[in-house]
């Protein structure tokens, strides 16, 4: 499900399920809280890097358990999603994001979640939600835009858009753009700079950035807006029109 290797400082999370590109299933969202909470109250672990160990980074929720979803599974569903959410964001420590291969709805979401994002040059981040008559999640209406600003964020969700590496570093999607083949190397790299900061030097600075307000409120939003939509006919139409491809 997540793999974990600890070295000088280091936590490696690697989401391990390739044969579904790292879907976000339950299991996978109770891995990652399980895996944050462990790591905040271990005190040899000064920074975390979540990448993956397939080709892929994350394919977004798992679409095997969308389509027939109850709106009390939906609001359960959601919760789950608001937990993890918070988790990564508020983690109080440095969190680096590895990117490699396809990032895909709430797989960027999730990328987003964390405090510098690395990505190699075979990186595409698609913004999905619509091809399932979804609604963003993850906190996406709160990271998003205060990235790329406002107006790119609710093009590349309205117009489901699809970008690469390239185009996510002009835009500042990502912090920085490796190559393929040394990708993790570059990843280290920066995770060993994260593990040196001197922790409330670094918890002092990030307060100063702190939006958990803003966040848990997006959360809230989504929550509400995305438990409507999974349980809407436009949802179930997209949802069987996917399947069919």
């Amino acid at each position: 499900m997540i793999s974990e290797q600890q070295a000088d400082g280091v936590l490696w999370l690697r989401l391990n399920q390739p044969e579904v590109r790292n879907a976000l299933s339950v299991k996978m969202r109770e891995a990652l809280i399980d895996a944050f909470i462990r790591a905040r109250d271990n005190e040899t672990i000064r920074a975390v890097v979540l990448t993956t160990s397939g080709p892929d980074f994350c394919a977004g929720g798992d679409i095997r358990t969308m389509g027939s979803l109850t709106t009390q599974k939906a609001r359960e569903r959601m919760a789950a999603v608001s937990e993890a959410a918070m988790m990564i964001a508020m983690y109080p420590k440095p969190v680096i994001a590895g990117v490699r291969g396809h990032a895909a709805g709430a797989g960027v979401s999730l990328a987003l979640l964390a405090d510098y994002i690395v990505a190699s040059e075979d990186a595409v981040f698609t913004f999905s939600f619509m091809k399932l008559a979804l609604g963003p999640d993850w906190g996406l209406t709160e990271t998003l835009p205060r990235r790329v600003g406002a107006s790119t964020a609710k093009r590349l969700l309205l117009f489901a858009e699809r970008i690469d590496a390239a185009a996510a570093l002009r835009m500042r999607l990502i912090d920085h753009k490796t190559s393929t083949e040394g990708f993790y190397e570059e990843l280290a790299g920066h995770a060993l700079t994260a593990a040196s900061i001197p922790l409330k030097a670094y918890a002092s600075v990030k307060a100063q950035f702190d939006n958990s307000t803003q966040l848990d409120a997006a959360l809230q939003t989504e929550s509400e807006l995305q438990t409507y939509r999974f349980v809407s006919d436009e949802h179930k139409r997209a949802f069987e029109k996917l399947k069919l491809k």
